[in-house]
């Protein structure tokens, strides 16, 4: 699989998963903690292959590296979305 398919799939199935749990716990629990075990997955999914990413990019510095590598582990929805949107292509050139 292709390694950007692979992160935007992890990313959008992380994002759906966590709607899904939160508007579905109060009534459907048993479907709720099955979907938040497939938002875990995901998410550590995408934390690692963005993370791997970023830390092999030679064009970036050790700063930049450790930014961006404490973005997605403690604001990894908004860091992550800007990683994927603007960030990624920039590096990738």
């Amino acid at each position: 699989m292709n390694r950007e398919v692979f992160i935007w799939t992890c990313f959008i199935l992380t994002v759906a998963c966590f709607t899904i749990a939160v508007f579905s716990f109060p009534r459907y629990y048993e479907f709720a903690m099955t979907i938040t075990e497939i938002y875990i997955v995901s998410w550590f999914c995408f934390m690692g292959a963005a993370i791997y990413e970023v830390n092999r990019y030679a064009k970036l510095g050790v700063t930049g590296k450790v930014f961006w590598t404490l973005g997605l582990l403690f604001l990894s929805p908004v860091v992550g979305l800007i990683y994927l949107m603007s960030a990624r292509r920039a590096l990738l050139k």
